[in-house]
């Protein structure tokens, strides 16, 4: 090892004596009046919060742009006890933080909640409040404003066994006698848990109610009722999840379902938007006793989105449904599951399915005219027909059929003048395809050979609507059976309409 000169030898004293030095000094404080706090916004804004319930939490940050530690004196509220918003800094929370210490070139973050109080007014009404922050005699703040709307709330007072919690419609009303009911329409409504159309009753929904479900909770149109959605073109019904932050535009799975029941009467469904839930209707018999059968009653549904579900858009077991104008998008598990047979008709109708929240493994249209349930199969006639329909997605294959349970059993399916994606169910019954297009291939400058976009974004308003080489133009039937005149935007149909729920 050889010996240290004298100028290195000074030099690893100097770096020693530094080291020393800073580890022992404290890094000063800021103290001049000028110091101001830099934050990542002026204002947080809250999306309209219903009375009652909490928002999710929104956060800012606050951040000390010196090279010295600030201690900001006092953070609070501008409103103390008459706040409706409520911090958390670091842990600490409450209306009011004493002498919050930033390191220098550090920052914190804020968190903030709001729960706004009942106002009996059907318009959103504005809540505005302010942190304020104190440092070296300094005041700066940041705006909070929230919009709040009144609702009507439904909370369940029944959970018998074996069944989900509900309240029923008759219940919540005070109806001595079921018969018809058309609810109001003036705020949304709230469900916790799921709203049960009682036996015997006509729930009339009319065009513009809003309905916001907590998680687990649905709409349950139990055996013998009827459900009559009268939305409009540009005034809609919608059934989503309560939560109404951005961040749960697109979010699936926060509530649950629409289950349908059998009954003598029909249930329809027109000009609706029923979104980010688990399943977005079930269509059902109800196994209470004896061995099921097809419904009297159909679902008829038309006018109607039904978009990004965590596992099932439409579930029909032992039903009749007659489609027309509908687009079903975007599920995790299947667009459709078909079991137990049924009469089931769909005109001019989009069955699009390009997932993004992870990888999808089942095809988007499951057909069977056979259902299992307590451990014994039941197996009842099954005639399915699409007409000027698309049926696609980002698998190779988008269509399963289970024959296995045919028995002699009626089982007729059509694919007439549509757009499919399917392999293997094509080359096994080649015959239910009638002037099809079979997997179409794209074109240059369009990826998707049929549709101009497929994510859902509550600004994109042409999700599933067609380009101009979409292989899906002019490939209708004039006479399809149930065509409608216009499509789902409106616009009219020319005589040489296209496949699915736009006209390009």
């Amino acid at each position: 090892m050889f010996p240290l000169s004298k100028i290195q030898f000074l030099f690893a004293v100097s770096a020693v004596v530094l080291l020393l030095s800073v580890s022992c000094r404290k890094t000063s404080l800021r103290e001049g009046s000028d110091t101001k706090l830099d934050f990542s916004t002026d204002t947080l804004m809250f999306d309209t919060v219903f009375t009652q319930i909490g928002t999710a939490t929104e956060r800012f940050m606050v951040r000390n742009p010196y090279n010295e530690n600030v201690i900001i004196s006092s953070v609070t509220l501008k409103e103390r006890d008459n706040s409706k918003f409520r911090f958390n800094i670091n842990g600490y929370e409450g209306d009011e933080v004493k002498d919050l210490e930033i390191e220098a070139g550090d920052s914190v973050f804020i968190f903030v909640e709001v729960t706004l109080d009942p106002s009996n007014q059907s318009l959103p009404l504005v809540i505005e409040d302010a942190v304020e922050f104190v440092t070296n005699g300094n005041l700066q703040e940041v705006t909070l404003t929230a919009w709040g709307q009144d609702a009507y709330y439904y909370v369940p007072t029944r959970q018998p066994a074996g069944f989900p919690a509900f309240t029923s419609v008759a219940e919540r009303y005070n109806l001595t006698v079921p018969g018809e009911y058309t609810l109001p329409n003036d705020k949304p409504h709230v469900i916790f848990g799921y709203l049960m159309i009682d036996t015997l009753m006509t729930l009339n929904i009319e065009p513009g109610t809003e309905f916001y479900f907590y998680a687990n909770s649905g709409l349950w149109a139990y055996r013998g009722s009827s459900l009559k959605v009268h939305g409009e073109k540009d005034n809609e019904v919608y059934f989503r999840g309560f939560r109404k932050e951005s961040f749960y535009n697109t979010l699936p799975g926060q509530w649950d379902r629409i289950i349908l029941n059998e009954s003598d009467k029909d249930h329809e469904i027109d000009y609706a938007v029923i979104e980010n839930s688990f399943i977005g209707i079930s269509a059902e018999y109800f196994f209470l006793g004896g061995n099921p059968r097809i419904s009297d009653n159909k679902l008829k549904i038309s006018n109607t989105i039904i978009q990004n579900q965590q596992g099932i858009g439409i579930l029909s077991r032992f039903y009749n449904i007659e489609a027309t104008n509908c687009l079903v998008s975007n599920a995790e598990s299947r667009l459709m599951g078909i079991q137990g047979g049924g009469n089931l008709t769909f005109t001019q109708c989009t069955f699009g399915n390009y997932w993004r929240f992870g990888n999808r493994q089942d095809p988007s249209l499951f057909i069977s005219n056979s259902f299992e349930f307590n451990s014994r199969n039941y197996t009842e006639p099954l005639n399915l027909e699409f007409h000027n329909s698309i049926v696609y997605g980002s698998n190779d294959d988008e269509i399963e059929a289970d024959t296995s349970q045919i028995n002699g059993s009626v089982y007729n399916v059509l694919f007439n003048h549509s757009v499919v994606k399917t392999d293997e169910t094509f080359e096994i019954h080649p015959s239910w395809f009638v002037n099809c297009e079979v997997n179409p291939a794209g074109s240059d400058g369009f990826p998707n050979p049929l549709f101009k976009s497929t994510e859902h974004k509550r600004d994109n308003r042409e999700a599933f609507y067609l380009h101009q080489s979409s292989a899906a133009k002019d490939v209708g039937e004039p006479s399809a059976p149930l065509l409608p005149p216009t499509d789902l935007k409106g616009d009219s149909r020319d005589g040489n309409p296209d496949a699915g729920a736009y006209e390009y």
